[in-house]
């Protein structure tokens, strides 16, 4: 029973236990330990699966039919584990290109004379959007209710403003310009190391 409380506690509210204040500083623990948790977390619930099975094995007629359910099982949650390792990896490449992507498109703006900065207004308008369809992703699973977050609601909001600051005075805001930078580039660099396109 407790090991099925662990696994259901951190199944329904994992993101509970990451604090969201110092969101920008604390993404690289947060891309690092998502994977290795979430992967203990499925192995103790198997435990306590398999503790049930071998309990009803023991007292059935044909333990070789709870055997081969067992087996079955834990394959099944080796190949959960890959795929939760794999979905870090496409998150933080995904993360790593939309950021590089709006960064370049924020300079663009900036460099552009002034009639042709509204078409490109409409180009950084499209790469914020999939950056931020990605921001609002779990790291360590896709369900809406379970996982923890990239960055928090509250932040991923600050930073929509900032860059929507930034389109909207078309880079003569310096100051708009560098938050918006700088947030977007701790993005990259927490995304380091654990890129993988290939994934």
């Amino acid at each position: 029973m407790l090991l099925f409380v662990v696994w259901g506690y951190h199944s329904l509210y994992g993101s509970g236990v990451e604090p969201s204040s110092s969101a920008y500083e604390r993404l690289p623990g947060r891309l690092r330990r998502a994977a290795p948790l979430r992967v203990a977390v499925n192995w103790t619930g198997l435990a306590g699966v398999l503790l049930v099975l071998q309990s009803l094995r023991e007292k059935s007629d044909s333990p070789t039919v709870f055997l081969a359910l067992m087996g079955t099982v834990t394959l099944g949650c080796v190949g959960a584990s890959i795929k939760v390792f794999i979905r870090v990896h496409r998150l933080s490449a995904s993360l790593d290109q939309h950021a590089a992507k709006v960064i370049l498109e924020l300079q663009k703006l900036r460099e552009l004379p002034d009639d042709k900065r509204r078409e490109q207004k409409f180009a950084l308008e499209e790469a914020w959007d999939t950056l931020h369809r990605t921001l609002v992703n779990k790291i360590d699973t896709g369900l809406s209710v379970s996982g923890v977050f990239v960055l928090p609601s509250k932040t991923i909001g600050e930073l929509h403003q900032q860059v929507h600051r930034a389109i909207r005075t078309a880079g003569t805001d310096d100051a708009a310009h560098r938050r918006a930078i700088a947030r977007l580039r701790i993005l990259r660099i927490a995304c380091v190391g654990r890129t993988d396109t290939l994934a």
